[in-house]
């Protein structure tokens, strides 16, 4: 039996067999937005929305890179669905499994992970300031 998470746009992601096509942009800015980093363990809410636009805009300031900017803003993409892991969990059980399941990796870092149909939703001219 498949199990499937359900999106405010009304999709369902299989989780045993994801579709980049599954992932909605809009569902993702507002999974994210409502996901707190650190599993909430600041003194303010810092969402992972927040932390991937901060990521997006230092990687094009640094490198000048809108496609590395776009990676850096998808980065944590899968999290609108499967939450933010702490670092510890991820390591416990396996980061490559949550790659190979969820998107793609890109050598930046060992966690970034983005649905590869999204760079055909999203124009770079959105987050650039």
């Amino acid at each position: 039996m498949s199990e499937f998470i359900g999106t405010r746009s009304g999709c369902k992601i299989n989780l045993d067999d994801p579709q980049p096509d599954d992932f909605i942009l809009d569902d993702i800015a507002i999974g994210l937005s409502h996901v707190a980093r650190f599993n909430g363990q600041t003194d303010w809410h810092y969402s992972v929305a927040q932390h991937s636009v901060l990521v997006a805009r230092y990687l094009l300031a640094r490198y000048n890179d809108t496609t590395l900017a776009l990676q850096g803003l998808l980065h944590d993409a899968s999290e609108s669905v499967i939450c933010d892991l702490p670092t510890p969990v991820k390591r416990l059980i396996g980061r490559s499994i949550m790659i190979s399941k969820l998107g793609c990796s890109t050598p930046y870092s060992q966690s970034l992970v983005c649905p590869r149909s999204l760079a055909r939703q999203y124009t770079t001219r959105t987050f650039v300031p």
